[in-house]
């Protein structure tokens, strides 16, 4: 947020909006943004971001910097009628987090901030609208995100299946786009915020600052990624670029999305996986095939119950005997083409002496243990990363959905 303070820049910009300081830039039910609060906003968007400040770029800039004031004041006041509340704590670790990512103490940011003429008001009132609208999100949507085994197996297999395939570190920006008669100006913005990136404002700084994606607090880093792992519009993008390069604003569904290649190698992960070696002990827990739901269900929490008791592979068979019909099987030394799919998503992501979910087969439920385990040559997402992607993009896409419903439904006067 505070990555490149062009501090001079801004100063120039005071005579210019010192006559619109005391107009009203919006009203957004009821409420009023001043020229005063976008004046601010816009002297710490362009001190963070390292954006230059010619009157194009402040023309073009101003429409999306009003629209995140617009944003914020509706997040604000959904946070409001939900009663959640950020206390001056949580302010100040944000800020000094943010400090500590850009080598600053508190102090020297509040000093910086000084230098431009900037309130540090502004940063907090940011600070606090993006830790009240987090905590909202997380109290509406956390515990109705639900992310399965099967998925997270469904995406480690996929992982596998394309690892042989470059991989990309991805940083982005997204803009979104709520109606057809936004999609102009969106695109004009993404476009000048390219321009500027090209011309040495950082990648990072101007996603803190511009991108609504969830990625935007971590400067818009989306990690390593895959062809497939991504929308198709940005996969194809993806295989023209060069690391270092940056994409024009490209068109998905939702808004306008902006690219930045930052890395690509080349791997044979997914061939090293599937000749990597593990050794396995599992315990079976029979199923016949005529078994009903709650049979199914009864075993299922057998086995479920039963990985709490076991200690890597040292007392498999003890486990195994607590549970009557429970079958210890040791299988030895195996490579991973050798195993199922089910089972290879199940134990490759696994260390030594972990032990899988049960797995579900014709014969029953497994449980997997790891007793020893090859070194892979490219390291492997665990089953918790993958698990904690699949959760961000779920909750990323339900408060875009939430933000754009509390931009229907508001009264909004944009002067």
């Amino acid at each position: 947020m505070l990555a490149c303070l062009g501090l001079l820049i801004v100063g120039s910009l005071s005579a210019a909006w010192a006559q619109s300081v005391q107009r009203i830039a919006a009203i957004v039910n009821d409420e009023v943004i001043s020229g005063y609060d976008l004046q601010q906003r816009m002297s710490l968007v362009l001190s963070s971001s390292g954006l230059q400040p010619s009157p194009e770029a402040l023309k073009r800039l101003e429409p999306q910097v009003l629209r995140t004031l617009v944003d914020e004041r509706l997040q604000l006041q959904e946070a409001q009628r939900n009663e959640i509340e950020v206390d001056s704590r949580e302010i100040a670790e944000a800020i000094a987090n943010i400090g500590a990512r850009n080598n600053l103490s508190p102090e020297q940011i509040e000093s910086f901030l000084n230098q431009a003429g900037i309130d540090l008001m502004t940063l907090r009132r940011q600070v606090y609208a993006e830790l009240a609208w987090n905590k909202l999100i997380g109290q509406r949507f956390g515990a109705r995100v639900y992310i399965s085994d099967e998925q997270v197996d469904a995406a480690y297999n996929r992982f596998l299946e394309n690892s042989s395939k470059p991989q990309y570190r991805v940083a982005e920006i997204f803009l979104s786009v709520d109606s057809p008669d936004q999609d102009e100006e969106v695109r004009r913005t993404g476009q000048r915020l390219v321009e500027q990136i090209i011309a040495g404002a950082p990648f990072d700084a101007v996603a803190q600052q511009f991108s609504q994606s969830s990625t935007a607090a971590n400067g818009g880093d989306v990690g390593w990624v895959q062809e497939g792992q991504l929308a198709a519009e940005l996969d194809q993008q993806l295989l023209k670029m060069r690391p270092g390069s940056v994409s024009a604003p490209i068109r998905t569904i939702g808004g306008y999305y902006i690219i930045a290649l930052l890395d690509r190698r080349e791997t044979a992960a997914g061939a090293d996986a599937m000749r990597s070696k593990v050794s396995l002990k599992q315990i079976l827990f029979p199923l016949s095939p005529e078994a009903d739901q709650n049979e199914i269900s009864r075993t299922a929490n057998k086995a479920q119950r039963a990985t709490s008791t076991l200690r890597g592979c040292s007392n498999v068979e003890e486990v195994a005997a607590m549970f009557p019909g429970a079958t210890p099987i040791d299988i030895g030394k195996v490579a991973g083409s050798q195993l199922t799919a089910n089972f290879r998503g199940a134990v490759m992501s696994l260390r030594r002496g972990e032990v899988s979910a049960p797995v579900r087969s014709a014969n029953g439920f497994h449980l997997l243990i790891v007793c020893d385990k090859e070194e892979e040559l490219v390291e492997l997402p665990s089953r918790n990363d993958i698990h904690n992607r699949l959760f961000n993009q779920q909750i990323g896409m339900m408060q875009r959905r939430y933000l754009r419903d509390l931009r229907r439904d508001a009264v909004v006067e944009i002067r």
